[in-house]
């Protein structure tokens, strides 16, 4: 479903897109694209076919999807947070969803919503460089996504070792830790 809708979304912000290319996007065949195509050409978006140099797959130009179903202020929003999310989790899927929002854009208020994200950034890595962090993070998020429980060694404030077994559901950014 995210490939599909990144593709809906890739479509709408380029005029056309061979079906190589979009297999090379998303890391799967080009049979795999031409049946994500035709499935989107099921959901009701009319997918036009061109042969030859200049040729691809694109969204017929009269389909027009409301775009304005977020403010300027809204998509500037979201970028922010997706670009402070993105400086700390790694994955494909966040840069996916960074390609989604953008294609919420209209090309009238992309200088503005771009001028408006950029004023403000959000880092979550730290200033002194933690090698073991990125590593950590990826860890945990698989372990959550994959329901599974994760063991490590435990240090408290008096100097007390364990062993602990968890069962991670989420993961929080507070002050300048996580």
């Amino acid at each position: 479903m995210d490939r599909l809708i990144s593709i809906i979304m890739l479509l709408l912000e380029r005029k056309t897109v061979s079906a190589n290319q979009l297999a090379d996007t998303f890391g799967v065949s080009t049979r795999t694209i031409y049946r994500d195509l035709d499935t989107i050409g099921q959901a009701g978006i009319p997918i036009v076919t061109r042969m030859g140099a200049n040729g691809g797959v694109s969204i017929m130009e009269q389909y027009k999807v409301d775009k304005r179903l977020f403010t300027t202020s809204d998509i500037a929003s979201l970028l922010i947070g997706l670009g402070g999310v993105r400086s700390a989790l790694s994955g494909e899927e966040i840069g996916a969803t960074l390609a989604k929002v953008r294609g919420l854009i209209p090309e009238e208020q992309l200088a503005e919503i771009e001028f408006q994200s950029n004023q403000i950034a959000i880092d979550l890595t730290p200033w002194a460089k933690d090698a073991h962090l990125s590593g950590y993070l990826t860890l945990i998020k698989t372990a959550m996504t994959g329901r599974r429980t994760l063991r490590f060694d435990y240090t408290n404030a008096r100097g007390g070792s364990t062993s602990r077994e968890v069962e991670p559901y989420r993961l929080l950014h507070k002050g300048d830790g996580w």
